[in-house]
């Protein structure tokens, strides 16, 4: 970090004031986190795609969908002169106030709402995802990425090549970086520009001299180190926002620490996984739900109207809405749904239903997939992207597991003769109220 390690001040021990915090996006509106990150940058040269994002239009639980956003380029800074620094003979993790989250995790995790911080040594693009890191020992941490995510990818190359990788990890930063480091942002695309871009202002970053890769400036806590082929130690188990402990216990790939950066009295920010039904992944699931949309949008599917991940399922239940054009139109939705980036990795139902159905009401989900779908009709596509934290997956098939596209729409060849629905139409309603006005303003105004 920074100009050199002749700015760096003599390290001291973290006092008694430093402090554990649980970060979870909520708000008192249900949908009150989506107006305030949605935030709709006009500018040209912000933007990727110009055009909005799409704001609710009368019904508060219609939400658009998150537009790619190239951002600010980061700004990087000289050296921090409000942080303390350690390295290799002096680092002591374990002086930290490391949590155990869940009660059966196999270890204290300083990695839950965090940044791993890696460069593609053949292409150069810099990579900041959010997984979950382990502590080891004083100056060890275990990394668990799961398969196929771009951290693991750029430490694959340098293992392949018999070289160490260098990494950074960052605990406890501006929250959009969480947020970013947890999306599915454009492939080479810097999730610190895709920030800057949301905030309409460049990230903060120093130079890390070890590693040669960005650091937050005013993050809480960070390291640098390397992963070592082979180096590997037992990590886990840890309760996993499938809601169970389903990854186990295996060997991972340690990060031996070269250096520790800290803040005086530094607060160590978490975001440990619950069971869905504690809804605290909300955030999650609207955010995957408008990359979803993005994606069968950019793959030419037409008449998208909504696109919904329920909480409670999250990657494993996808809901698609749209109005049919074209016989096979459902299909195609539901196949790219299922294999687009964002949605590929450890989906198992995607449901496709149409326009007069509310996909943020589960009832009206179920009734659609109860009335309109044929199980035999049900497609299952095999061996596909799946990974560790699956709990339906038996330990020796993990990796790969099915999906079930289930077309909840009506027959298209036969949708105009399809049974009416039971229920009172809008004109109708509006045809009763100005029959009845007099009357009921009557009725109402009445003394009791």
């Amino acid at each position: 970090m920074l100009d050199g390690e002749r700015e760096f001040a003599s390290a001291r021990q973290p006092s008694a004031s430093f402090m554990t915090r649980s970060v979870c996006f909520r708000s008192s509106s249900r949908f009150g986190f989506i107006r305030s990150f949605l935030i709709p940058i006009h500018r040209k040269h912000h933007i990727h795609k110009p055009c909005p994002i799409r704001r609710a239009e009368g019904d508060a639980r219609t939400f658009g969908y998150i537009n790619y956003i190239a951002g600010l380029t980061a700004h990087l800074l000289g050296a921090t002169r409000d942080h303390q620094f350690t390295f290799e003979n002096n680092i002591d993790l374990e002086a930290f106030p490391i949590p155990r989250w869940h009660e059966l995790d196999g270890g204290r995790y300083i990695g839950t709402d965090d940044l791993v911080i890696t460069r593609d040594p053949d292409e150069g693009w810099v990579n900041a995802g959010t997984y979950r890191v382990m502590l080891q020992g004083k100056d060890a941490v275990a990394l668990y990425i799961s398969p196929g995510k771009h951290g693991g990818l750029h430490r694959r190359k340098y293992f392949d090549m018999g070289q160490p990788c260098p990494v950074v990890m960052s605990f406890g930063h501006h929250p959009l970086l969480f947020i970013a480091g947890c999306t599915d942002v454009p492939v080479k695309m810097s999730e610190f520009a895709y920030a800057g871009g949301v905030l309409n202002e460049p990230i903060k970053l120093v130079h890390g001299p070890h590693t040669g890769l960005p650091i937050p400036a005013y993050s809480e806590m960070a390291i640098e180190g390397e992963l070592r082929p082979g180096d590997n130690l037992p990590e886990g188990p840890f309760g996993e926002w499938p809601g169970y402990y389903a990854s186990d216990t295996r060997p991972e790939p340690v990060v031996r620490i070269k250096a520790l950066y800290h803040r005086n009295n530094p607060i160590l920010c978490g975001e440990p996984p619950l069971r869905p039904s504690a809804n605290q992944g909300f955030h999650r699931s609207i955010q995957r739900s408008a990359l979803i949309w993005n994606a069968l949008e950019d793959a030419g599917v037409p008449d998208v109207k909504g696109v919904w991940l329920h909480p409670s399922g999250y990657r494993f239940f996808s809901i698609i809405k749209i109005k049919q054009r074209y016989p096979g139109h459902a299909k195609q939705a539901a196949l790219i749904a299922s294999q687009c980036r964002p949605g590929a990795y450890l989906g198992r139902y995607i449901v496709v239903v149409d326009d007069d159905i509310d996909i943020y009401n589960p009832d009206d989900v179920i009734w659609a997939m109860s009335t309109r779908s044929e199980p035999e009709n049900i497609d299952v596509l095999r061996r596909c992207w799946s990974g560790p934290l699956d709990p339906a997956i038996p330990r020796e098939r993990k990796g790969f597991n099915s999906r079930a596209i289930i077309d909840a729409t009506k027959p298209y060849e036969w949708r105009d003769k399809f049974p009416a629905v039971n229920a009172v139409s809008d004109d109708f309603k509006a045809e009763l109220d100005k029959k009845y006005a007099a009357l009921l303003t009557e009725v109402t105004g009445r003394a009791h």
